[in-house]
């Protein structure tokens, strides 16, 4: 159940981001439980090398939040 959470949340990060003006910095921010803290470290780092090679350079700035509900 959590890995379909972290697949959905970022399939709808990546759409998201998707319009016709590629080279205005686009902001995304990760929210999800504690326990994929790891996950998202390491995915935005590769998502951000990603969205540069293909958007010819354009920026990406990526945050994330994690904890219980009642923190979100």
């Amino acid at each position: 159940m959590k890995i379909f959470s972290a697949i959905i949340i970022a399939a709808t990060i990546f759409l998201s981001g998707c319009s016709s003006d590629s080279t205005a910095p686009k902001d995304f921010l990760n929210v999800s439980y504690d326990p994929t803290r790891e996950l998202y470290a390491d995915y935005n780092e590769k998502f951000k090398v990603h969205w540069e090679k293909k958007f010819d350079n354009g920026i990406v700035n990526l945050s994330h939040a994690h904890g219980g509900s009642g923190k979100q």
